[in-house]
């Protein structure tokens, strides 16, 4: 910013209910690993910098975006007309393949796959041979269907990711396009990221782990555009305790009416047990800032008043155009100036 200083407006475009930075160092070794944790943006919000909600969304279909706008945005995303299925020819053929394929009419599947089973190795990464035999037979499906577009397979784990990198590869030898069209990876990686079908894999059958965290799964199920697979254990889920369950229960209480209650595949031709060395896949320690609850109840409620019109914000007025939604800050402290603020 200190480039543009003559500039009247400086504005900050993000989002602080996704991942913030993946910090590798940690307190023994940078003694500021904590602070670097905490988002530009999070750091303006809690220096009382003003911001505005961009309402907005055209990525997904509503029928995607609506568990995400719920339980992470209080409800306030609207979604573009060019989001309707009837205007987004891959989002009719995935439909259509469910249909097919599920018997439900949805661009939306939970796949409760009850005989789940993962497994943890030496480092505390997790695998679960069953969701990937099961995910690599989905794609093989999508693409003998001849669906248009890219698909991605999301996790959370190092481990699980080095399963999939090894039956993608045994499957481009027979289905060339894979190489092209078909990626995983791992979702810490992946924020920005979209597909037009994406297949998250929740990996576990035992605890919540990295998926406590409310902006991990904000991310992990908001990268899709036209068609969206998720890959767990109801059991699992439901035998959560709140404490690092609360937003995973609530994501799987959106989607238990996309649900499918299936078993695993007997055969698969792309991945076996042990196919992958997984035994020093190792994951990222990462910690995110929590938002505590009293934070939590205080956003709703500010939300609240804005939906009943109780919270106004002053309009601004600039070179004759007025802007209603925001006013700009100035905030200072020592030697650092801010003038922000979006």
């Amino acid at each position: 910013m200190e480039k543009y200083g003559e500039l009247v407006w400086k504005l900050l475009v993000g989002d602080p209910d996704q991942l913030p930075p993946v910090i590798q160092s940690d307190e023994k070794t940078n003694p500021f690993a904590g602070q670097l944790r905490l988002s530009l943006m999070h750091r303006l919000e809690r220096a009382g910098a003003t911001t505005v909600f961009l309402p907005e969304q055209a990525r997904a279909p509503e029928e995607i975006a609506k568990a995400y706008s719920r339980i992470i945005y209080q409800d306030r995303l609207t979604h573009a007309s060019s989001t309707a299925v009837e205007r987004r020819p891959i989002a009719q053929a995935v439909r259509a393949f469910n249909l097919k394929h599920f018997n439900l009419s949805s661009n939306l599947v939970y796949i409760d796959l009850t005989d789940s089973e993962s497994e943890i190795v030496g480092t505390g990464s997790v695998y679960n041979n069953k969701n990937c035999q099961f995910t690599l037979n989905l794609v093989e499906d999508i693409l003998n269907a001849n669906i248009p577009g890219d698909i991605g397979i999301l996790g959370c784990y190092q481990a699980q990711y080095r399963c999939y990198s090894s039956g993608l590869m045994k499957m481009s030898k027979v289905y060339p396009q894979v190489l092209g069209k078909v990626e995983t990876d791992k979702i810490d990686r992946r924020q920005g990221s979209e597909f037009d079908i994406v297949i998250v894999d929740l990996t576990r059958s035992e605890g919540a782990g990295f998926m406590k965290d409310k902006k991990r799964l904000n991310v992990l199920f908001s990268r899709a555009k036209n068609g969206l697979y998720v890959v767990g254990n109801k059991k699992c889920i439901d035998s959560l305790k709140i404490s690092n369950g609360k937003f995973l229960k609530k994501f799987q209480s959106e989607y238990l009416r996309f649900r499918r209650r299936l078993t695993a595949p007997t055969d698969c031709a792309w991945y076996q047990p042990g196919q992958a060395d997984v035994r020093d896949a190792e994951d990222e320690d990462f910690e995110p800032v929590e938002t505590t609850e009293e934070e939590e109840e205080e956003e709703e409620e500010e939300v609240e008043e804005e939906k009943e019109g109780k919270k106004e914000k002053a309009p601004i007025e600039v070179s004759g155009s007025s802007f209603p939604v925001f006013k700009v800050k100035k905030f200072e402290k020592e030697s650092c100036r801010l003038d922000i603020a979006i």
